[in-house]
């Protein structure tokens, strides 16, 4: 058999290479959820518990109901167990998202407990349980949970209080409609940035005014992704939120996602949507879907802190369920991202020029003096 006769193998591995590589790339990319494992999920305890003194010596209930939980709890490691001293700072950290929970022992526990175990008529001593449910409805859902099993003993009774509530009319949608925000201002921006490759890509000449049309064409497609973005939204869900703040988280999502991939692009041509793409795999939809305490450890280590998409879905959510407002920190950190890869995109000017594109711009001159 001779050389022209002979089969291409490649031909034949490469559908094999391709399915392999897909198998890793999903297997990267539902790993974290998988292996999804919640431990150390912030809470506060506030023991007002002013104790009762009787003919034993003082009592403190309060302070043995805090100890044997916080020991319980800290076993089972599912909880992470503040003690705060003082109601309002521990209200103001759950406020600023720093607790799922906060956990109020009453003054009178004491005095309550030892009430119900000398007369029938008493009732159990009562705990207040402060959930800010907008931190995040998986974390939220599952410190309650784990709360309400104290009332299910029957010895104490719970009342849950709710900051930050996510609209009941929203269902199990709640987790999902941050993570859409989000995916809404990505998808778009791999169309565009391809579009900008394929039609003002980094060249051998007049390279100054190809990145002020790069420019122009990401902020004038920040801006139309973003109003289309918002108003998706808006029609989808049913939430008292502004329209306008909507539109600047949309808009800010999607220029930072843009810049990531027009730098790509610049700098390593069309491999460069390989760039964003292993950011998504690594450090999207994880990091979009789940807490942080839910994570492997991995993944809180080494993805968590510099994925774009953390910010963009805890940005979300804190527009979606916090009250965050027209801007957050999270905003903030988007910005600074989108300034590091416009940086980088800039820098393109420089990039060496390689021997076809040169070509092509001695063709193109010739042709414009002929």
């Amino acid at each position: 058999m001779n050389e022209s006769t002979k089969p291409d193998i490649r031909k034949y591995m490469m559908p094999i290479v391709i399915g392999l590589v897909m198998l890793g790339v999903f297997t990267l990319m539902f790993a974290p959820m998988i292996k999804a494992d919640p431990r150390d999920l912030p809470v506060a305890i506030v023991n007002l518990d002013e104790g009762v003194s009787t003919a034993q010596g003082d009592v403190n209930a309060g302070d043995e109901f805090e100890k044997n939980f916080t020991a319980s709890m800290s076993e089972a490691g599912l909880l992470k167990i503040t003690a705060v001293d003082d109601e309002e700072s521990a209200r103001a950290d759950l406020e600023d998202s720093e607790y799922y929970a906060v956990l109020i022992i009453p003054t009178d526990f004491t005095a309550t407990s030892v009430a119900a175990q000398q007369s029938t008529d008493s009732v159990a001593p009562a705990l207040t349980l402060i959930v800010n449910q907008g931190k995040h409805p998986t974390g939220s859902q599952m410190v309650t949970q784990a709360f309400a099993a104290l009332s299910a003993t029957g010895q104490v009774t719970l009342t849950i209080e709710l900051i930050n509530p996510i609209p009941t009319n929203l269902g199990i949608a709640a987790a999902t409609i941050p993570v859409l925000s989000v995916m809404l201002m990505l998808m778009p921006a791999y169309g565009v940035g391809i579009f900008i490759m394929r039609t003002n890509g980094v060249g051998a000449t007049d390279r100054k005014q190809t990145l002020l049309t790069q420019l122009g064409t990401m902020a004038a497609a920040a801006i139309v992704v973003g109003l289309a973005g918002a108003s998706l939204i808006t029609w989808l869900v049913d939430m008292d939120l502004s329209f306008w703040h909507l539109v600047l988280f949309e808009i800010v999502t999607s220029f930072m996602f843009l810049s990531i991939v027009v730098a790509s692009l610049n700098w390593l041509g069309f491999a460069g949507m390989g760039v964003p793409m292993i950011m998504l795999v690594l450090g999207g939809t994880a990091m979009m879907n789940f807490p942080y305490e839910f994570l492997p450890h991995f993944w809180q280590k080494w993805i968590y802190p510099w994925s774009p998409f953390q910010f963009a879905g805890n940005g979300a959510r804190a527009l979606f369920y916090q009250n965050a407002g027209a801007w957050s920190g999270y905003l903030t950190t988007m910005v600074v991202i989108a300034v590091i890869a416009l940086v980088i995109w800039a820098l393109s000017y420089f990039k060496p020029v390689k021997k076809d594109d040169e070509a092509n711009a001695i063709e193109e001159v010739a042709s414009a003096v002929a």
